[in-house]
């Protein structure tokens, strides 16, 4: 028997104080991690890898909250010279979008049903060397859109030089 604050505790009341002690400090545990897990998405970090791992993308300036994507659409050239991604994207809802590009710049265009352009943007991405961009391009590579729900197309244009050992094309939407 073991004598504490004055109690008598036999050994196999002890191990039953001690296992709910340990269960009552392994759930305070988990609570405090999920808070914490809750606190990262709310505050995400100041780089975060993309679903396919590719780059660090940085968190939106204009308090774009995080969120799982509904869909991703994706492309991927691994030929050479000039080419031009047409994709169509059918959205359910209004659509807060992220476009990503990676490897090689790119540039997008969105038209809606109708043929009009309701998004675009010239050159984006990396490149030291020429190209349609100009004698070199640095930008961010991480967009931020607003689409309504509907039906569209997009496009998005490339250049890759794979022949002469450059890189491969490939880019990412998150809506």
């Amino acid at each position: 028997m073991i004598v504490t604050a004055g109690l008598f505790i036999d050994n196999c009341t002890k191990q039953i104080i001690n296992y709910t002690i340990m269960k009552l400090f392994s759930f305070s545990g988990a609570v405090l991690l999920s808070l914490l897990a809750i606190s990262l998405v709310k505050s995400p970090l100041p780089f975060v890898r993309d679903a396919f791992g590719h780059g660090s993308a940085k968190p939106a300036v204009n308090n774009v909250t995080a969120r799982a994507p509904k869909g991703t659409l994706s492309g991927t050239y691994n030929g050479n010279g000039f080419y031009t991604y047409v994709k169509p994207l059918t959205l359910a809802g209004a659509s807060s979008c992220t476009w990503y590009v990676a490897d090689v710049p790119n540039q997008i265009s969105i038209k809606d049903a109708n043929g009009n352009v309701v998004y675009s943007l010239g050159w984006r991405g990396t490149a030291n060397y020429p190209g349609p961009w100009g004698q070199s391009l640095s930008t961010s590579n991480t967009f931020y859109f607003n689409l309504n729900a509907g039906n569209y197309t997009v496009y998005v244009d490339t250049v890759t030089n794979v022949n002469n050992g450059g890189s491969s094309d490939s880019w990412y939407i998150y809506y």
